[in-house]
């Protein structure tokens, strides 16, 4: 257990109004590339903000860039992660990682809308497992084909 992933989560729980939170959440880098400009979007809207990030790099590279580093937490990998993401409270949780409640990530009841913001141009058929979007509340699709892929898929297992 990563001692920066624990003192992360505990701040986290001092946050105050985390029904109104809303959080993004990345795996690394990757993610960030695509997630960035609605990340410092929201930051500096009225809407509480925070990232979370399991790539130790990844926090310790936004730790330095950002001006109010309060808004940046490390989940790391392990036991305060999966504790971390199936309880969390929020208004908005988005991030780029399908398969919501398939494996070891499971939906929080404390989150009133799940987000997943596409980082990928490829078609959902070829790449992701059948009902890796299943459990989202909103899908931001990157191309046409991608939303009419979802709506063709869902009108199949309807």
């Amino acid at each position: 257990m990563s001692f920066e992933a624990l003192k992360s989560y505990i701040n986290y729980l001092k946050l105050k109004d985390k029904k109104n939170l809303i959080i993004f959440f990345s795996e690394g880098f990757s993610s960030w590339n695509f997630i960035k400009y609605q990340f410092k979007l929201f930051v500096t809207s009225k809407f509480k903000t925070i990232y979370v990030t399991s790539s130790i790099k990844e926090f310790i590279f936004l730790k330095k860039k950002f001006f109010n580093k309060e808004n940046i937490f490390f989940c790391g990998h392990g036991t305060i992660r999966t504790i971390w993401l199936n309880s969390v409270t929020a208004n908005i949780f988005i991030t780029t990682i399908p398969d919501l409640n398939l494996y070891q990530w499971k939906k929080s009841p404390f989150v009133k809308s799940y987000c997943y913001f596409f980082h990928s141009l490829g078609s959902i058929n070829k790449i992701y497992n059948n009902k890796a979007f299943d459990n989202y509340d909103n899908i931001y699709c990157c191309t046409d084909y991608q939303f009419n892929e979802l709506n063709i898929n869902k009108l199949k297992n309807n």
